[in-house]
Parts: C-alpha cells; structure tokens; sequence
C-alpha cells in the first residue's frame, strides 16, 4: 500500500488511483500500452490492499525490467510503501477485519431513530449500530501502529478500530469520491496478470 499520510491515507490513495487510471486512458490514446497496463495494475493493486486484499505479485526479470522499475519508483518518489496491518480491509462491510466502529455521527447512532443520539451513543463499547455500507475510512497510519496489538511484525502500519480515531476511522465525502470513481473504472477492466519483466509488473 502507497503511504504519504497519517490522516486519511486511504483518501490521498484513492485520489492517486483515479489519477492513475485517468493516466493509464491517456497511454492508451497516445498508443502506449505497456504504460497502459502498468498504470491500471498499480491502481488495482493500491485498490485491493484498500478492500484487505493480498495484491498479486511477479517477478521482474527481462533485461530492461530494472530502469523500468526505476522510471516508476521516481514518479511515485514523494510516496513510501506501507503493508497493511495484517492485511485488513478499510471499507466498511466488505473483507476481512472491515472496520466497525466509525466515527460518524449517523453510524454511532441508535437504529431507532427515536431513541436519543448523545455522547453515550460515541462512547458504547458496541459497534456502530448502523452500517455504512462500501464506505472508505482514513486506513492505517504509524501513529496508531501501538493499537494493533502486540507482535504486530516490522513494516506494518497501525490501525486501532475506534470512533475516537477519527485520523484513521472517519468516512467522508472526499475519501469516498475517488474511490466509486476507482472501483466503477475498475469494474469496467478486462486486464490479465501482468507478465514477468513487464512495465505492468514492476508496478505492483
């Protein structure tokens, strides 16, 4: 997973991916399809560690396949890698480990809109009673990496499911309006498994 931030840095990734599948179009029409299919593999693999999935990986091997990797690691320089811890999903109601305690007025609220909705209802031990269903949250950051837990391994990044983390677990509209953008375009892709040695490859 691409890190750059620790508030909201699945809202960065799911603006980085849109760009990169606006990036990956705009290969394809200049007839450039190795950067085609490179940019949209990034962008799928970035979307799948999003939804907890384990990316698909290959090797690199054909001669050329090192300054490629290069070329790529300079234009995604300014953003470091994470893993994420334990390979959770961050979209709620979908994955493993998806988060369940949002911090999000709406979600944190009785069902029973009857029922009062104050501060006992912030501070419940229970899982928000109302699900937000596909919603994107802020994702891991280093500063929540002690609230993973102990023996969390080396390289992880942290994140502790709570409402009063709202860095990590608050929805938004902004977080949310790249990645629909991303899944839809990523709906819409036939692309096979890139091949060893492949621009695509030294992407993912």
């Amino acid at each position: 997973m691409a890190y750059k931030n620790a508030w909201g840095n699945a809202r960065l990734l799911s603006g980085a991916t849109t760009l990169a599948l606006d990036l990956a179009d705009l290969a394809g029409a200049l007839g450039k399809a190795a950067h085609r299919s490179a940019w949209r593999c990034w962008a799928r693999s970035q979307a799948r560690s999003l939804m907890g999935r384990l990316p698909r990986r290959t090797t690199a091997s054909s001669p050329d396949a090192a300054a490629l990797a290069a070329a790529a690691a300079a234009a995604l320089a300014p953003v470091g890698r994470a893993r994420p811890p334990l390979w959770r999903s961050f979209v709620v109601g979908l994955g493993p480990g998806a988060p369940r305690f949002l911090s999000h007025r709406g979600a944190s609220c009785p069902a029973d809109r009857a029922l009062p909705c104050d501060c006992s209802a912030y501070a419940s031990p229970y899982p928000n009673p109302t699900t937000v269903w596909g919603a994107l949250v802020g994702g891991p950051n280093v500063a929540a990496s002690s609230g993973s837990g102990p023996g969390t391994p080396p390289g992880f990044f942290g994140f502790f499911d709570s409402r009063e983390k709202y860095e990590t677990n608050e929805p938004a509209l902004d977080y949310n309006a790249g990645w629909l953008v991303t899944t839809m375009a990523l709906a819409g892709i036939d692309e096979p498994a890139p091949q060893p040695g492949s621009l695509a490859a030294t992407m993912m």
